[in-house]
Order: C-alpha cells, then sequence, then structure tokens
C-alpha cells in the first residue's frame, strides 16, 4: 500500500469522525428546539382551554348544588310538603 492511499484513509477517517460529531450536536440542538415548542405549546393548551374549562366546570357545579338544595328546601325530603323559601 503506498503512502498516498495510508494518508487518504486517514483524512477520510478523520472527516468522517468530523462530521459525525457535528451531525450529533445539531441533532442535540434541535431535539432541544421541539422540547421547547412542545413545552411551548402544553402552557397554550393549559392557558388557553384547559384553565378555562376546569372553570366554567367549577361553574356549573356550584350552580347544580345552588338548585339541588333549593329544590329540596321547597318540596322537603317526601315531595309533599312546601317548605318555605325564607328558610334559606
Amino acid at each position: 500500500m503506498c503512502v498516498f492511499h495510508i494518508i487518504k484513509r486517514y483524512l477520510l477517517t478523520k472527516c468522517a469522525h468530523v462530521f459525525t460529531g457535528r451531525a450529533l450536536v445539531e441533532a442535540g440542538e434541535s431535539y432541544k428546539q421541539l422540547a421547547e415548542i412542545k413545552y411551548s405549546m402544553e402552557d397554550n393548551v393549559k392557558q388557553n382551554f384547559l384553565e378555562p374549562l376546569q372553570n366554567m366546570q367549577n361553574k356549573d357545579l356550584k350552580e347544580v348544588n345552588v338548585c339541588s338544595r333549593l329544590v329540596i328546601l321547597l318540596y322537603g325530603a317526601d315531595n309533599d310538603q312546601f317548605l318555605s323559601v325564607y328558610s334559606l
């Protein structure tokens, strides 16, 4: 084997390691950017969808509880008696 082939093989091997390292660094940076986008989207969904939905659900449950207590107070447990609204 001549010296030219040895040098050529060495340079190709060395360049391959450099390109592989650079590719790994770029892939790592891409994963970091994807993670930032993912967390941003999760925060956006939580703030603009889940929290308003939770607030609406809590409000509706409170209204149902108030209405059910009012019905129980108005009609009593037997549904035959009429109780005064003032007993609230």
